[in-house]
C-alpha cells in the first residue's frame, strides 16, 4: 500500500499540475488516494481528495433512468441515478464523505434519525470489542425501529419510520409501498450492514428483522446493483 499510495500521489500531482484533460483518471485517483488516507486514519487529507475528485469535470452530459411502475422510483431519487450514472465516481465519493463527516462529528450528534443510525454504524465498523458492537448496532437498530421493544417503547422509533415501513418490517411484506426514495435507499443499505455486522456477533433476532426490511421492495437489478446484492445476502440469512 506504501508504494502504491507514492505512485498515485505523484501521478495525480503531475497531472493536475499540467491540468491534463485525463479528468476521469484524476478523479480515480484522488479517489484511490483518499481510500489509503481512510485506512491510514489521515482523515483531513482523505477528505481533500475527494474534494478535489468531485471538483473535476468528468463523465457523461446525460443517461438513461429506469422509471417504471414495477420499480417505482420518486423524482429525487430518479435525480440521483441520473446523477450516478453520469459521474459514477460520485457515488462511492460521496458515501466516503459522509462517512468521513460522520467519524469527525462523533460529540455533535444529527439530528436526523437516519443520519443518526448511519453514525452508529460507522462506530461499530470501526469496534475491535464484539459486545460494545453489537450494543452499538442494537440502538441503531432501534432507531431505525428495527429492534422489538423500538416498535412500542422507543419515541425516536414513531420519528424515523414510517407506518407502512414498520409493517413490512414486522409482516415481511412489499405490496403498497409507493415509490421507493433516496432515504429509503439509504436505510436499505444501512440495514444491510446492520444484519452483516449483528449476525457476526450472533445476535440473530435483530439481525433477522434487518434483512426482513432489505427485501421488503423490489430494486431494478441494473439500476441498483449494489442493493439487490445485499438482498442475495439478506435472502441467504433468512434461509440460514
Amino acid at each position: 500500500r506504501k508504494y502504491t499510495h507514492r505512485l498515485f500521489s505523484a501521478a495525480v500531482k503531475y497531472l493536475d499540475d499540467i491540468a491534463s484533460p485525463l479528468v476521469g483518471l484524476r478523479a480515480r485517483l484522488h479517489f484511490e488516494i483518499a481510500k489509503f488516507e481512510v485506512a491510514s486514519d489521515f482523515l483531513t487529507k482523505a477528505l481533500d481528495h475527494v474534494n478535489d475528485a468531485l471538483a473535476l469535470d468528468y463523465g457523461q452530459i446525460s443517461t438513461e433512468v429506469i422509471d417504471t411502475p414495477e420499480f417505482d422510483i420518486t423524482d429525487d431519487l430518479a435525480k440521483k441515478v441520473a446523477a450516478d450514472k453520469c459521474r459514477p465516481l460520485d457515488h462511492h465519493l460521496h458515501e466516503i464523505k459522509n462517512k468521513l463527516t460522520l467519524r469527525a462529528s462523533l460529540y455533535n450528534q444529527p439530528s436526523e434519525p437516519l443520519q443518526k443510525a448511519l453514525m452508529l454504524v460507522e462506530q461499530a465498523k470501526g469496534a475491535k470489542d464484539d459486545t460494545f458492537r453489537s450494543t452499538v448496532l442494537t440502538n441503531a437498530a432501534k432507531v431505525l425501529g428495527l429492534a422489538e421493544e423500538a416498535a412500542s417503547n422507543s419515541p425516536t422509533s414513531s420519528e424515523s419510520v414510517d407506518p407502512k415501513d414498520q409493517k413490512a418490517i414486522s409482516d415481511g411484506e412489499s405490496d403498497d409501498l409507493g415509490a421507493a426514495t433516496v432515504d429509503e435507499l439509504h436505510r436499505t443499505i444501512a440495514c444491510s450492514d446492520i444484519m452483516t455486522l449483528l449476525w457476526q456477533t450472533g445476535e440473530t433476532k435483530v439481525a433477522t428483522r434487518a434483512a426482513q426490511y432489505v427485501v421488503r421492495r423490489k430494486w431494478h437489478p441494473e439500476q441498483f446493483r449494489n442493493v439487490v446484492f445485499v438482498q442475495t445476502q439478506a435472502c441467504l440469512t433468512l434461509a440460514d
